[in-house]
């Protein structure tokens, strides 16, 4: 059991590598979004074995971010900042079609204030074929 467990932090780790290496190039999973208070709920969508990429921080500046709830049907991962936003890069398993879930808490300060607030984004993922 503890075997498994390695191997698929290993492969996650070396998915989330290769989706680094690829952001640039990766579609967005989602349209533009705010931030609505406590939760935020997106729907976001990709093609099998296709890398795509959330943008967070365009109205606001992103303190602190966490992953609460790994995808079961693929990996999850920062894949970096731009200078105004801040980039989650998800991977569907190799060859997987079908819906995903994953959640995120982000730390932020809206552009307008000097207040922080924090918020979990939770993102249902369609990854068609």
């Amino acid at each position: 059991m503890a075997r498994a467990a390695a191997f698929r932090t290993a492969f996650a780790a070396a998915a989330l590598v290769a989706c680094a290496t690829c952001a640039a190039q990766a579609e967005p999973c989602t349209g533009r979004f705010r931030f609505t208070g406590a939760a935020t709920s997106l729907t976001g969508a990709t093609r099998r074995d296709e890398p795509c990429t959330i943008f967070y921080g365009m109205f606001s500046r992103i303190r602190a971010y966490s992953v609460l709830q790994r995808p079961r049907h693929g990996a999850l991962g920062s894949s970096g900042y731009d200078g105004i936003r801040y980039m989650t890069a998800y991977k569907p398993d190799a060859g997987y079609v079908g819906p995903d879930e994953f959640a995120v808490k982000i730390r932020y300060e809206p552009r307008s204030t000097l207040t922080e607030d924090t918020t979990v984004v939770h993102v249902q993922m369609t990854v068609g074929s």
